[in-house]
């Protein structure tokens, strides 16, 4: 199911993004290219837009007998089916808390990838 997949991707995600999280916490504008120094500035308004556009994030789904329209990437949080009867439950709350939390911590996972290859290629330049 697409459903499981979007999830165990998001686990991931999440628990990268809060380990990038907290090891970009030692990281320094000056430690960065120039380029990305903006961007670094950045982040957490880039985070937070993600965030808050993640709860219009949806996907169609078929059922046994309907199609669905699947709110919430990379976890459920409701449906609607093509009646537009409604699917939501006492995890709608937590998924919809769980979605903004990655997408407002993906910047961070990019930007922790990408100083480590900065850092590894041992380019002087900064």
């Amino acid at each position: 199911m697409l459903t499981n997949a979007f999830m165990i991707v998001g686990v991931i995600v999440l628990a990268a993004s809060l380990w990038a999280w907290h090891r970009n916490k030692r990281t320094t504008v000056s430690e960065m290219p120039p380029l990305w120094r903006g961007l670094w500035r950045w982040r957490w308004v880039i985070g937070l837009a993600l965030g808050i556009a993640s709860y219009f994030i949806h996907y169609p789904a078929e059922g046994t007998t309907d199609r669905y329209m699947v709110y919430g990437v990379p976890f459920m949080s409701f449906a609607f089916d093509q009646k537009g009867h409604d699917y939501v439950g006492p995890l709608t709350v937590p998924a919809l808390i769980l979605n903004f939390g990655t997408w407002a911590l993906l910047p961070q996972l990019f930007f922790w990838v990408f100083s480590g290859f900065w850092s590894w290629s041992g380019n002087p330049e900064k």
